[in-house]
């Protein structure tokens, strides 16, 4: 899934989604063959690096923890770019690139959050 994919999924939601979480987890940390899976043994959305531990099991990727990007304003601010600035109005948000105008992209979610996620993942995309 591209950015600008997962950036459209993310606009369509209506709340916090912990597979979405994991998802742009995966697009930011993940290796290219990595994917992300329900555990069958918990129910937390996981991502995996495509490796294998000493056991045989698959191994989950280093992702720095479990941030809630889709439900917290400050754990989706932490996906900006850095350097860009950003101005959120309600359920939009619009990030510019210091230097280079040109790439200056927004977003719409139902909350702050979710457009702020999706407007970093379209920036990261530039």
């Amino acid at each position: 899934m591209t950015h600008d994919e997962l950036a459209e999924r993310i606009e369509a939601l209506e709340g916090p989604c912990k597979e979405t979480d994991a998802h742009i987890r995966r697009a930011i940390l993940g290796k290219p063959n990595a994917w992300v899976e329900q555990s069958r043994f918990n129910g937390a959305w996981c991502v995996f690096d495509g490796t294998r531990d000493a056991k045989g099991r698959w191994r989950l990727a280093n992702d720095g923890g479990s941030k809630p990007f889709t439900a917290s304003l400050d754990a989706a601010m932490a996906l900006v770019p850095e350097g860009w600035d950003y101005t959120i109005r309600k359920r939009h948000v619009e990030l510019r690139h210091p230097v280079q105008r040109a790439f200056d992209t927004g977003a719409t979610g139902a909350t702050p959050a979710l457009a702020l996620c999706a407007a970093a993942l379209r920036a990261r995309n530039t």
